[in-house]
């Protein structure tokens, strides 16, 4: 998300942190829970942005 619209990666960044701290300190899910999750969404984004056209040119990357 951060890649195709900057101005969302702080806000957005802040948020997923907030709520991954907020998790782990309420003892509803383990730190590894949080780390993987961060890590295969990430990748998650990265093939569907690369799988998709880029709006407003109708090619891919």
């Amino acid at each position: 998300m951060t890649d195709t619209l900057r101005a969302n990666g702080g806000p957005g960044r802040r948020a997923a942190a907030t709520v991954a701290v907020s998790r782990v300190h309420t003892g509803v899910r383990y730190p590894s829970d949080i780390v993987v999750g961060a890590v295969v969404g990430d990748q998650c984004g990265r093939v569907v942005t690369e799988l998709l056209p880029r709006p407003g040119t109708g090619r891919r990357s």
